[in-house]
């Protein structure tokens, strides 16, 4: 990961975006940049085997309730790493954080993993994602997921 703290805010999401997108490319994954951001950063869209996924890019570990149920992937850079990992997945991970008044308002986030959230999320690097990824996979994650936004 390169060091991107000279730059705006907007420059580090680009730079970011681009480096993220380079492993999915390298995979045949083809990057689509929507003309208008209601939630999804950017798509990847591979056609031999018709994979979709729909991402949402953040500089840390995320989950808001606007992107619940929308089957929304987070992008997320942590010690070096890159992780892609279904937001409702996310959700039960963070529901231990529902008292707290940034989830009441529809959002928490955390700036660097835990150990034991690297452990959890060890799945989800990008590397491991992309090796693992087909449609059985995404179909998996549903089965993970949180039903609900509040779920404890």
């Amino acid at each position: 990961m390169t060091d991107t703290s000279e730059f705006s805010s907007q420059a580090k999401e680009v730079l970011n975006r681009y480096e993220f997108c380079r492993a999915f490319l390298l995979q045949r994954f083809v990057p689509y940049l929507p003309e208008y951001d209601s939630g999804v950063d950017f798509i990847l869209y591979r056609e031999e085997d018709d994979l979709l996924l729909k991402v949402q890019l953040k500089a840390r570990w995320t989950v808001e309730e606007k992107y619940f149920g929308r089957n929304i992937w987070v992008a997320f850079p942590d010690e070096g790493l890159w992780y892609l990992a279904p937001h409702d997945v996310m959700i039960k991970h963070g529901a231990k954080h529902s008292k707290s008044n940034s989830w009441k308002k529809g959002g928490y986030s955390k700036p660097y993993l835990t150990t034991e959230m690297r452990t959890v999320y060890a799945e989800y690097e990008v590397e491991k994602v992309i090796v693992a990824v087909s449609k059985e996979y995404l179909e998996s994650s549903k089965t993970q997921a949180a039903t609900k936004w509040n779920e404890s």
